[in-house]
């Protein structure tokens, strides 16, 4: 799922392993662009906020990384594609994205973005106190 997802990848980021966390991201978006079930005619989409989340995300890794793991122009390409999907490019959070190969490896990056806080919390709850919708 996303949320299992994100938090592996939070979990690589507080490791350092900054490129793991940056394959993670890569490959939800790459779902998005070009789906996983083998026809190029379906997507896996999700909503836009969620979508934009992800880029940002992706962006946290290559500051940290300061750069791809891959060829720059295979991130280049993946952010032109999301921008251009019609279920994103009107969208006013998208507005701000800018092309992969103008980000700059030597912006600073975020203290939280991106990282597992752990909670201050920590409780086990019993499967039959949960209702249908969990």
């Amino acid at each position: 799922t996303l949320e299992m997802s994100d938090l592996l990848s939070q979990l690589y980021t507080n490791m350092g392993h900054t490129r793991e966390a940056q394959g993670v991201h890569e490959n939800i978006l790459r779902l998005v662009t070009e789906g996983d079930d083998g026809d190029d005619r379906t997507r896996d989409t999700m909503d836009s906020p969620t979508a934009r989340k992800q880029v940002e995300l992706l962006k946290q890794s290559y500051l940290r990384l300061r750069g791809w793991d891959k060829s720059p122009d295979i991130y280049a390409d993946l952010i032109r594609d999301l921008k251009a999907m019609p279920e994103y490019r009107s969208q006013p959070e998208w507005a701000d994205v800018k092309p992969a190969y103008e980000w700059n490896p030597k912006e600073a990056a975020s203290e939280t973005e991106g990282k597992f806080e752990a909670p201050q919390c920590w409780y086990l709850v019993k499967s039959e106190n949960f209702n249908e919708k969990g």
